[in-house]
């Protein structure tokens, strides 16, 4: 759909900020990632009308570790994404869907100019029985739905569909997704598209219902405790904390998260930096150490590594942004 691909790739300003900055990251919903633990983007942003929301994921950049407070489908409209989905990675490419439950950790990999990702989500907890027997021809779906209802362990609760041999399917949810942007059509038009097309869902190409469950409710307990003891933890302290070899935890970790201890703990200290910086008037040597670096130079060494720029430039592109 040609007039969904330009709009689709034009430039938003986070994504302006992100492309200029060399990747960094903009934390455009304000997200409590440092310090504290793996946030839920929260659903009072969205759904005042409907129960349906369509966003497009912003390129140029990564996303850390976050869960949702509502259903998302991620549509893949070109290039690809590389995520980690409860510990496991995920590549998704174009025509392909992700569904999550509200409960799945999900990290997002760095998506370039053609990595086109837009997110639909869905409020469960506004949709009507009217509305669960539209879309009750796609069981796998139904049941992704039923478990947010009535499980509590929804941690590993994700499918993945492939759309690239139903051509119908894929023009109806990109005319869907063009609808949702341009406004172009009544909102209970739309909600009764989304809800067509949901039922015509083929059988997931991945259906976590049929795997064990991961230990994810241990896992995430592991990364609150490092959350909040990021600045003087090591990870022999951690294992002896929950009764772990060394070497396994670390393994446990990098396999859930896709990151080393040593990579979470310096991503827990940036984020409190960068936090710091952008949002106090602390000298770059107090900003270390409330951020659990050792020395200054520790700070602009590992600061500049990851954000490709220093403390004090970053600060001031910020401050420059904000006034803009």
């Amino acid at each position: 759909m040609k007039e969904l691909s330009t709009l689709l790739h034009q430039y938003n300003q986070v994504e302006l900020e992100q492309k200029q900055n060399n990747g960094l990251n903009i934390n455009d919903m304000h997200l409590p990632y440092a310090p504290g633990i793996i946030p839920k983007i929260p659903k009072n942003s969205f759904f005042k009308k409907s129960f349906v929301e369509v966003t497009k994921q912003n390129r140029f950049s990564f996303m850390p570790t976050h869960t949702h407070d509502f259903l998302e489908i991620n549509y893949m409209f070109s290039g690809h994404s590389s995520q980690i989905i409860n510990g496991n990675h995920l590549e998704l490419t174009s025509g392909q869907l992700l569904v999550m439950g509200r409960d799945v950790f999900q990290t997002y990999g760095y998506m370039d100019e053609d990595d086109i990702l837009v997110n639909i989500l869905i409020d469960i907890d506004k949709l009507s029985s009217t509305d669960i027997e539209q879309i009750e021809p796609a069981k796998a779906f139904i049941k992704l739905i039923f478990d947010e209802y009535h499980s509590s362990n929804n941690y590993n609760n994700f499918l993945v569909y492939d759309l690239n041999n139903l051509p119908v399917q894929k023009e109806l949810i990109e005319l869907f997704i063009y609808s949702s942007f341009t406004r172009l059509s009544p909102i209970r038009l739309r909600e009764n598209l989304i809800k067509a097309i949901i039922s015509g869902f083929p059988q997931p190409i991945i259906n976590t219902s049929k795997y064990a469950i991961q230990p994810t409710v241990e896992i995430s307990k592991i990364l609150d405790y490092l959350d909040k003891n990021f600045m003087d933890i090591s990870l022999k302290k951690l294992s002896q904390h929950f009764g772990y070899n060394t070497n396994y935890l670390g393994n446990k970790l990098k396999s859930f998260t896709g990151l080393t201890f040593k990579e979470l703990q310096n991503q827990k200290r940036l984020l409190t930096a960068e936090s710091l910086l952008v949002y106090t008037d602390l000298p770059i040597s107090k900003i270390a150490d409330a951020s659990g670096f050792n020395d200054p130079s520790t700070l602009f060494r590992t600061f500049k590594k990851v954000f490709n720029t220093t403390p004090f430039r970053y600060r001031q592109i910020r401050k420059n942004n904000d006034q803009g």
